[in-house]
């Protein structure tokens, strides 16, 4: 195939990308090839600061390097291309001393993990985030040729046009995700891996004795044992988007409002969310009824097991953990044990906030975050 036949097919690829954003890979090896590279990356940068990426197969352990090493703060050629603000792909040397190159441990890093030698560039985009493309090879290759760069500008604006419809469709697709929760009747908001809010369904906007906002577009909660939850649960997010399992955290009644569990989901990471950074699909449901949930309802709003399930309902029944421990046919140490974990599960700290938030009974407003 001719190289005008190699970039038309790639050009095809790229503005697929933008409805199947799984294929970025695809592309991002590409060009590699059309380089004379071994894979590349596809950073998003927002106003925060928040790095999202996408790698090529080749140079996974290179990025899991880059974040556990906390390269991104030693990287001596992303400022350097940021300033320059140029419109295109450069190569090492428009940004670097071959001296630099030769001693900066930067370098040292990326020769361990097989690359040493590329070219990238950044594009803005209109909603204020950089989107970035560094494409590597090895160090033992030697630098790039120049001569490459006409074919990998000729891609750039195709590759503007794609991640800039990535960014569309993404935040599109958080707006339908919460809508979608609303019309099951749950309040629902659809979160970056900081809190941010991307997106709301007016049953959660109708929440605002339970919900705040805070700063910079973050969602806070009046209750402060649950808002420490729930920014602790936030925190185990990383920046390339793996996340912790479901979990699930209780607020009391507060005021005229019932008490609620608030229901965080990890929203599995595509390359999608590198542009709108939907990492955390959030539900509400209420515990308005007085009745005591049924213990499947339990398993499911707090991860409580069979056991600790029975034991909930049974305290919520009024009954001694004496009389709990008879009627299963257990120590009493073992169901200290199991209520000690649906305490831990269930945010709640005595036997008497439980009940509380299992009844929907009012108790204590937490201090305000």
């Amino acid at each position: 195939m001719s190289r005008l036949g190699v970039e038309g097919s790639i050009i095809d690829r790229i503005y697929e990308t933008a409805f199947l954003p799984e294929l970025w890979v695809d592309v991002l090896d590409r060009i590699a090839l059309l380089a004379r590279c071994d894979g590349g990356f596809l950073f998003s940068v927002d106003a925060q600061q928040r790095v999202r990426a996408v790698t090529s197969e080749r140079y996974g352990p290179l990025l899991d390097a880059y974040v556990a090493g906390g390269w991104g703060a030693r990287n001596i050629r992303a400022p350097r291309l940021a300033n320059m603000n140029y419109p295109g792909f450069v190569v090492d040397y428009d940004v670097v001393t071959p001296h630099e190159a030769a001693t900066d441990p930067f370098y040292d890093y990326l020769r361990k993990y097989g690359g040493g030698w590329g070219t990238g560039t950044i594009i803005p985009m209109p909603t204020g985030d950089l989107v970035v493309f560094d494409i590597e090879r090895s160090g033992d290759k030697g630098p790039l040729d120049r001569s490459v760069l006409t074919s990998l500008d000729q891609l750039r604006p195709h590759l503007a046009r794609s991640a800039l419809m990535s960014v569309r469709l993404g935040l599109e697709q958080a707006r339908a995700m919460s809508e979608a929760l609303g019309k099951i009747g749950l309040p629902g908001a659809v979160l970056r891996d900081d809190g941010t809010v991307l997106s709301t369904n007016p049953l959660m906007e109708a929440l605002d004795k339970q919900f705040i906002p805070l700063a910079r577009g973050r969602l806070g909660m009046s209750h402060r044992p649950a808002h420490d939850l729930f920014h602790a649960a936030v925190a185990e997010f990383t920046w390339n988007g793996s996340g912790v399992h479901s979990c699930s955290i209780p607020i009391p009644a507060i005021d005229n409002s019932p008490a609620c569990v608030v229901h965080l989901i990890p929203v599995r990471r595509r390359a999608r969310d590198i542009f709108s950074g939907a990492a955390i699909l959030l539900a509400v449901t209420s515990l308005a009824k007085p009745d005591t949930p049924p213990a499947h309802v339990l398993n499911g709003l707090f991860d409580l097991t069979p056991a600790e399930a029975n034991v909930a309902r049974q305290l919520v029944g009024r009954h001694s953990v004496g009389e709990i421990a008879a009627t299963n046919c257990v120590s009493r140490e073992t169901i200290r044990r199991q209520l000690k974990s649906v305490l831990e599960k269930t945010g709640t700290k005595r036997q008497a906030e439980l009940v509380g938030l299992l009844t929907g009974v009012q108790l204590p407003r937490g201090t305000s975050p």
